[in-house]
């Protein structure tokens, strides 16, 4: 079996007497776009707690290269190179673009001063290697919704994520600002980046997903490549019910 950057075998979830994942088999490969669909209440937002670390599973065991993974870590799983990127923006709206990208890690010099000039040479260099063009020294809270989204995204691949879980992240997103971060996430995708896509929305998942997995009840009910998954339903934008 050859080494996926994220595997989740025999993942559950349950809340007092009340099942809300069974016994899960879950992974994504590298430079794959893994779509993770269904209606509400089907676990996929559970699933996608626990490949994060945000919740610990009742069983089961969640790899990361090959490695097994602490459960219920979301620190240690973003040290491991998985990295979650939510629906609504964790940023800090009153910083600007540099200083969210390096929150919490900002380098220093002597006597614990902030070296402004090597974080900034840091940020373009992330900039550069991955095709972003953002303005360093604007406030979060003046962007475009989509590029707070680029913002999100550069900073997890600052902390050298291989693993990037998108839970419904186009859902404030105009149709122009959802075909740019689809052009983003198909950059990510040719440099190695695995994904795991959630979304309501066949349109969505027909543009940029390369396989899709259904859930169901707590439950995978179908795995397919793009291509066998367009019989599943209609191109549109409706959302998607399954």
């Amino acid at each position: 079996m050859s080494i996926v950057p994220i595997r989740a075998s025999a993942v559950s979830k349950l809340y007092g007497t009340q099942t809300v994942l069974h016994a899960t088999d879950f992974a994504v490969a590298a430079g794959e776009v893994r779509a993770l669909v269904g209606c509400n209440g089907a676990g996929k937002s559970t699933l996608m707690k626990i490949l994060a670390g945000a919740i610990e599973p009742s069983s089961g065991q969640v790899e990361v290269d090959g490695a097994r993974a602490p459960l219920g870590q979301p620190t240690e799983m973003l040290r491991r190179g998985v990295a979650c990127i939510y629906q609504h923006s964790n940023l800090v709206p009153e910083m600007s673009v540099l200083d969210n990208l390096t929150i919490g890690r900002m380098p220093t010099r002597g006597f614990g001063i902030v070296d402004r000039r090597r974080m900034r040479d840091d940020a373009r260099a992330l900039l550069a290697r991955h095709a972003f063009e953002l303005d360093l020294d604007a406030p979060v809270s003046g962007l475009p919704t989509v590029k707070q989204k680029e913002v999100e995204i550069l900073k997890a691949l600052a902390l050298d994520a291989r693993v990037l879980l998108m839970d419904e992240p186009t859902g404030w997103l105009s149709v122009a600002d959802v075909t740019r971060l689809h052009a983003t996430i198909r950059g990510l995708r040719a440099r190695g980046v695995a994904i795991v896509y959630t979304s309501h929305m066949l349109d969505e998942v027909f543009a940029v997903c390369d396989n899709v997995t259904v859930m169901r009840d707590g439950r995978i009910v179908a795995d397919a490549a793009n291509r066998v998954a367009s019989g599943i339903s209609e191109r549109t934008s409706s959302p998607l019910l399954v």
